[in-house]
């Protein structure tokens, strides 16, 4: 499996899930005077026990290959996330506990997991939690008015401007990673062609560093050097070669044998700008070669000079000819 894989949105959030009910539960076992879970201890304690039993098991089945978690599992999970935290948040004290604001992390996950309305639906069921847990509290305290629900009301905006904004955000992400896997195609279509074309060149081509280093070579100046060049260092008679070329780089170099197998060799020069490093080009060109196809090349424009002039005299001849005919028909005329 790859980093990618592994690293899902959903399993970032399980390992979220484990964390803070972890934490949760060192917090209340560990500390002397307990700091949270003080309203109702046993609730506290078995609320965050069986939502850390389920993350596990959760978390478990996610990242089993035979196990396959149905459609409806996720949108459950998070439902039963903002249950969880609300009888946590009410196990404390209310809203006067502070743990309100942990759900502000599950209506965002749940509107990167889910989208759209399900998203908001998150977001409206963690504002129905504190919202009846201020009213609760309000009732248990003697308030006068308890449908003064300031706080509950303030957290619930937050909820569902978290909720739009996230949304906002994992659509523009949606779209950027679409357009980035369609250039990535493009990409490796281009280099899969490049690829093929300088492997099928006869030109040898080569790609070396500052330090002379071979970073990349094709198969037919592999086969200038009988073995493959990736990796070694650049000839001695190469580095020669490319040091005059950085002096007088319009001057004409001498060809050479890179080996002593090889044929004659003519090297040509030219830099590689990647943006991040400064790379050298060398293409080696067979001079016998080169030279055959250049005698080809003039056997062929002769061929066709000849076929012009042939077709350039063949003309007024047939002219002529028939000119002829027709005057020996007509001989019988004395002034003919």
């Amino acid at each position: 499996m790859s980093p990618s894989q592994s690293w899902t949105p959903s399993r970032i959030y399980n390992l979220y899930r484990i964390t803070i009910a972890t934490v949760l539960l060192a917090l209340f076992y560990l500390s002397e005077q307990r700091l949270i879970g003080q309203y109702m201890p046993a609730l506290f304690e078995a609320t965050v026990s069986g939502y850390l039993l389920l993350t596990l098991v959760s978390s478990a089945m996610d990242y089993s290959e035979r196990l396959r978690k149905p459609g409806f599992a996720q949108p459950l999970a998070l439902v039963i996330d903002v249950l969880v935290l609300g009888l946590v948040v009410h196990a404390n004290g209310g809203l006067e506990g502070g743990l309100a604001v942990l759900l502000l992390v599950n209506v965002a996950a749940g509107n990167i997991l889910l989208r759209g309305r399900m998203g908001f639906l998150i977001a409206a069921l963690a504002t129905l939690t504190v919202m009846f847990e201020q009213f609760y509290f309000a009732t248990q305290t003697g308030d006068k008015d308890p449908f003064q629900l300031t706080e509950a009301g303030l957290l619930g905006i937050a909820f569902f401007m978290v909720s739009l904004i996230i949304q906002q955000i994992a659509e523009r992400l949606e779209r950027s990673e679409s357009i980035a896997a369609s250039q990535r195609v493009a990409i490796e279509r281009l280099e899969a062609l490049n690829r093929q074309i300088v492997a099928r060149m006869r030109t040898g081509v080569m790609v070396f560093n500052n330090e002379h280093r071979i970073l990349q070579s094709n198969p037919s100046a592999d086969g200038f050097f009988a073995t493959p060049m990736v990796g070694q260092h650049l000839p001695a008679a190469l580095v020669e070669r490319h040091q005059h070329w950085r002096q007088a780089p319009h001057m004409a170099q001498s060809p050479l044998r890179v080996s002593r197998q090889s044929p004659q060799v003519s090297a040509r020069f030219a830099d590689l700008d990647t943006g991040h490093e400064d790379l050298t080009l060398v293409f080696l060109e067979d001079t016998a070669r080169v030279a055959q196809e250049a005698q080809q090349m003039n056997l062929a424009s002769l061929g066709r000079l000849s076929a012009t002039l042939a077709h350039e005299i063949r003309n007024p001849l047939s002219a002529i000819s028939h000119a002829t005919e027709l005057l020996d028909e007509d001989m019988e005329k004395p002034e003919d």
